[in-house]
């Protein structure tokens, strides 16, 4: 059964909290309905709910206030934040959104409209989530092709993300790095197949290639890894986004179970090189 999403509301007029109770079915929510905005932010401390929705006009703290409260001074940019109010001023409109609100419903709405209005813009937040996650792969997918480019003189090929369920290993020998930052926090993975890490690490030292993968091969997908992920890590920091990296941990042999962050997902760079493939998995979620 799907997980509910937890969402609280803090609304004061008790039609529009009958609205809400009707419109939003037990099956798809875990709803808790509060009539001011204190009692709000003291239940959103304790219960951590997915969605905060909230009127503007309360009693005792207002919407800006506790907008505020989670935003700013909670420093929350993961919770979905969705405002419900009779106004239609600029304004206000502008202040929720420089606050940093994921949506912004106009009253009156009717009961069977509001369950939609609230999934879409809680998807909408998710998918932002996402961008952001390719946005940090793209230093990975550029440090792996130059770094193996450059080291092997072969070329190498990306081809189109993917994500993974599976949670073994892909290839014969893999690294396994963790790296964290204020924001993300995971591991980064790469794994090469048999046939693509002894031709690549036969043209890096220009001497035969191995029949099969010894120490010395461990050893090369250790040090690839490092500069790969410290190629990435140098990019990153351009943009001001600071990783601390862990010593890499090597795997030999494919299907092996992994370790990786339960809470994220697995996305997946393949590359294509002359001799096989070799794939970057960034397992990379919000730094707790």
């Amino acid at each position: 059964m799907p997980k509910k999403l937890k969402i609280l509301i803090a609304e004061d007029n008790p039609l529009t909290q009958k609205l809400y109770r009707v419109g939003l079915s037990d099956s798809v929510f875990d709803k808790q309905i509060v009539d001011n905005g204190q009692i709000a932010f003291e239940l959103y401390e304790q219960w951590h709910p997915d969605i905060v929705l909230t009127d503007i006009v309360m009693p005792e703290m207002n919407g800006f206030q506790l907008l505020h409260k989670i935003r700013i001074s909670g420093k929350d940019k993961k919770t979905t934040i969705i405002v419900a109010t009779s106004s239609t001023d600029r304004k206000d409109v502008l202040a929720c959104m420089k606050i940093g609100v994921q949506g912004y419903i106009i009253k009156p709405f009717l009961s069977s409209e509001i369950s939609d209005a609230i999934l879409k813009n809680y998807k909408k937040k998710k998918a932002a989530k996402a961008k952001l996650k390719v946005e940090y792969l793209n230093p990975f997918l550029v440090s792996a092709q130059k770094t193996i480019e450059t080291m092997a003189q072969i070329p190498v090929r990306t081809r189109p993300l993917q994500r993974k369920e599976e949670r073994v290993t892909y290839g014969e020998v893999t690294g396994i790095i963790g790296m964290s930052s204020e924001k993300v926090s995971g591991n980064m993975v790469i794994s090469f197949s048999k046939s693509c890490i002894l031709d690549i690490v036969a043209k890096m030292f220009m001497e035969p290639e191995k029949d099969e993968i010894d120490k010395d091969v461990v050893d090369a997908v250790g040090e690839l890894t490092n500069i790969i992920c410290g190629g990435a890590k140098a990019k990153l920091a351009k943009h001001k986004i600071l990783f601390d990296m862990a010593t890499p941990t090597m795997i030999v042999g494919k299907n092996i179970q992994l370790h990786y962050r339960p809470d994220a997902e697995i996305i997946v760079i393949p590359f294509e090189t002359p001799s096989g493939n070799f794939v970057v998995e960034a397992n990379l979620g919000v730094s707790k």
